[in-house]
């Protein structure tokens, strides 16, 4: 039966790997628009002209201060936004298909290790198929490619901050186990981060936290 299941897994990551191919090829052709430019005037300034990171960091300081009083107040997401690509070099864009794919995947494959493997205790290669389902779902039927995918604004709003909330997840349950510290600062850092992210990631964070926190006692008495 495991073999079966390992034949089934390994098949699957074949197709799936099929289906980004498109996505990869066109990250060749991608580039930034509208609202990259806007959010990076001060940060491309500064690096073309100083290339010192001290001085992009005040650039992006400054976005932030300008948009968090006129604008919006998500602080951390308008800081990420000032950082596009672009600012470093003009074809650097590309990248963003490839950065969101892994930090997609990455946090998916995370979450679903530390639930199906590390507490239920499924066949590793179980667990492989089932995240691989899982992602071709998610990925091949997004509303939106575009944002999700290649444009680094739509990127860096949501779907950052959704693998940020998966990885916290993933954390919660550990530290709920061991009380490890690493753990708790890795959960305070991204907490205060997704504070300044979309509200939709930061209400799905907070009660990610109590449904985990509810479980954690629940399993302990």
């Amino acid at each position: 039966m495991e073999k079966k299941i390992k034949t089934i897994a390994l098949i699957s990551i074949f197709i799936f790997i099929i289906l980004m191919m498109p996505m990869l090829y066109l990250s060749s052709v991608n580039r930034a628009t509208g609202d990259d430019y806007g959010y990076s005037a001060y940060t491309k300034a500064a690096w073309a002209s100083t290339h010192s990171l001290v001085a992009l960091g005040e650039a992006a300081c400054k976005t932030v201060q300008d948009y968090y009083h006129s604008w919006q107040g998500t602080w951390f997401s308008v800081f990420v936004f000032s950082m596009q690509p672009e600012v470093f070099h003009d074809s650097a864009y590309v990248i963003v298909a490839f950065l969101m794919l892994f930090l997609w995947i990455g946090s998916t494959f995370y979450l679903f290790r530390q639930i199906l493997c590390e507490r239920i205790g499924m066949y590793k290669w179980s667990y492989r198929l089932i995240t691989v389902c899982f992602l071709i779902i998610c990925i091949e039927f997004i509303p939106s490619t575009k944002s999700s995918i290649f444009w680094f604004n739509g990127c860096a709003h949501y779907m950052l901050p959704f693998a940020m909330c998966q990885m916290l997840a993933a954390w919660l349950i550990k530290y709920g186990e061991g009380y490890q510290k690493k753990y708790l600062v890795g959960i305070f850092l991204f907490m205060t981060l997704l504070g300044g992210s979309n509200y939709q990631a930061a209400l799905f964070a907070f009660i990610v936290a109590c449904y985990t926190g509810l479980a954690v006692l629940c399993l302990q008495k």
